[in-house]
C-alpha cells in the first residue's frame, strides 16, 4: 500500500511582507524540502493567500513537491477558510488528508519511519490524529517519557510500535485541529456542517473566518462540537515527537526571528 494512494496534503496559508523570516524557514533545509522528502509522492493541494513572495513560494513548491496543485486565492475580509479548505480537500482523491500549516517541520523523522507509522494508522482504521504541538501529547521535547505523565497517558492504549490510541470521548485535547490527519469523510462532514450551520464572520471567541482558528474554535468541547463529542471514534498520537515547529520547547531561540503566525 503506497502512502500516496492513502494520504494527500492540504495547505492554505500566507506569509506577511513584514515576516520574511517565515519564508526563510520554509525554504531552509528544515522546511519544505524535508517535508516533501518525508511525504514522498503524496499530492499537495496548496492555496497561497497573498501576492507577497508569490513567485518565490510557487517556485519553492515546484522544485520540491512532485505532485502539486497550487492556487492563489487572495486573503481578505471575505476570505472564507472553511470553504477554501473544503474545495482543496474535494480535489484530492485519497481516503485520508493531512491539514498542514507551513511551519510544521518533519526534522525528527524519515520517509521510512513515517510510512510505517501511517501503515499502522491505516490498518487500525484510525479516524483522526493531531500533528501540531505534539510536545504536549507524546514523548519528546517536553516529556521525556509520556507514560510517566498520568494526566495525559491515562487516556491512551498501546497501539503497537508507532502509535498510542485513544477514544475521542477520552481525548486530552478538546478541539479538532487544523494541523491533523483526518479520515476524508470526517473532515468533509465537519467543514460542510460548519458552512451550513454557522453563518457568522467571527468564531465564538472572535476569530475571523479567514483563519484556521475559526474552525478550531467552533469545533471545541466548550460548545458541544469538540472531539469528546465523538464518542468511541478511534484517534491516535505518534509515540514520538515526529513533527516540530517554532513553538516546540528548545527550538524557540532557533526561530526567534519569527514573530507572528501566518494564516
Amino acid at each position: 500500500m503506497k502512502l500516496s494512494e492513502q494520504l494527500s496534503v492540504i495547505q492554505n496559508f500566507l506569509i506577511f511582507e513584514k515576516n520574511k523570516a517565515r519564508y526563510d524557514l520554509l525554504s531552509s533545509d528544515d522546511g519544505l524540502s524535508k517535508t516533501a522528502e518525508v511525504l514522498g509522492d503524496c499530492s499537495f493541494f496548496v492555496n497561497y493567500k497573498t501576492k507577497n513572495l508569490l513567485n518565490e513560494v510557487n517556485s519553492l513548491y515546484k522544485r520540491n513537491v512532485k505532485h502539486l496543485e497550487f492556487y492563489n486565492n487572495i486573503d481578505g475580509k471575505d476570505f472564507y477558510w472553511p470553504g477554501i479548505m473544503l474545495q482543496l480537500i474535494r480535489e484530492s482523491k485519497t481516503p485520508y488528508v493531512m491539514l498542514l500549516t507551513e511551519d510544521r517541520m518533519f526534522t525528527n523523522t524519515t520517509n521510512e519511519y513515517f510510512q510505517l507509522l501511517m501503515k499502522d494508522f491505516f490498518d487500525k482504521k484510525v479516524k483522526y490524529m493531531a500533528i501540531g504541538k505534539l510536545f504536549n501529547y507524546t514523548s519528546g521535547s517536553r516529556y521525556e517519557d509520556i507514560t510517566k505523565i498520568p494526566e495525559i497517558f491515562s487516556s491512551y492504549e498501546d497501539g503497537g510500535e508507532y502509535l498510542w490510541l485513544y477514544k475521542a470521548k477520552d481525548s486530552v485535547n478538546k478541539s479538532f485541529s487544523s494541523d491533523a490527519i483526518y479520515e476524508r469523510e470526517l473532515i468533509i462532514e465537519k467543514l460542510e456542517y460548519l458552512i451550513s450551520n454557522y453563518s457568522r464572520d467571527k468564531s465564538p471567541r472572535g476569530y475571523s473566518q479567514n483563519m484556521p482558528h475559526y474552525f478550531e474554535d467552533y469545533y471545541t468541547d466548550k460548545y458541544g462540537n469538540g472531539i469528546r463529542n465523538c464518542g468511541d471514534m478511534l484517534c491516535a498520537v505518534p509515540k514520538k515527537e515526529i513533527i516540530v515547529s517554532d513553538e516546540t520547547p528548545g527550538l524557540k531561540e532557533k526561530f526567534s526571528k519569527i514573530k507572528t503566525r501566518n494564516y
